[in-house]
């Protein structure tokens, strides 16, 4: 399924409750830092490693509250001056999970507390915010309104069209809309959700 390990989850709930990251009693945002090893490339440059004052007019445009807790997931890639803008924030900025894990653990840890925000902004370039988006509406039936990857009038085109941008945009991946029309060996080859 589309859930993490309990392990994972555990952890999960353990930093939520710690941090008051409460989905039902207290919404907060999320965003992922991603620079690419300084090449965004073509795709939306400003969603990159985009500055605290960026991401709040993003999450004001997808009408969320930037008084809610963000959630910053990182690599430690983003120029300094990006981190410092939400390290130096007044308002409630969570710079990432930051208890004892290693490597991939901590990446799964940031994914799910991205997913379960209320708004995240992420970047089309990157792979794992394209799954954070799809695993938002598969879960919890967020709208892709609420998981910017791109600022592009052809993306809020498609996003109009269709809840299921990330199919749309990566359709060679040939997502099935249900999984229940699929055995488990054909799930192998052929992935669903």
């Amino acid at each position: 399924g589309l859930m993490p390990r309990q392990v994972y989850l555990d952890k999960v709930h353990a930093f939520s409750r710690e941090n008051n990251l409460l989905q039902d009693r207290n919404p907060y945002n999320a965003v992922h830092l991603r620079s690419f090893e300084g090449k965004c490339g073509h795709n939306d440059l400003d969603l990159c490693c985009p500055k605290l004052t960026h991401t709040q007019e993003i999450l004001m445009e997808r009408g969320g509250s930037i008084i809610d807790p963000l959630f910053v997931a990182n690599d430690g890639q983003c120029a300094e001056d990006v981190l410092r803008s939400y390290a130096n924030a007044t308002d409630t900025v969570i710079m990432g999970y930051d208890r004892p894990c290693d490597g991939t653990e901590c990446a799964v840890l940031d994914f799910e507390l991205c997913v379960r925000s209320e708004v995240f902004v992420g970047n089309l370039k990157s792979s794992g915010d394209m799954n954070i988006r799809e695993w938002r509406m598969a879960r919890y039936g967020i709208s892709g309104w609420k998981s910017v990857l791109s600022r592009q009038a052809e993306a809020f085109e498609v996003e109009k069209r269709s809840k299921f941008m990330t199919r749309y945009v990566v359709g060679h991946w040939r997502f099935r809309p249900d999984c229940d029309t699929i055995g488990p060996q054909r799930r192998d080859r052929q992935p669903c959700v």
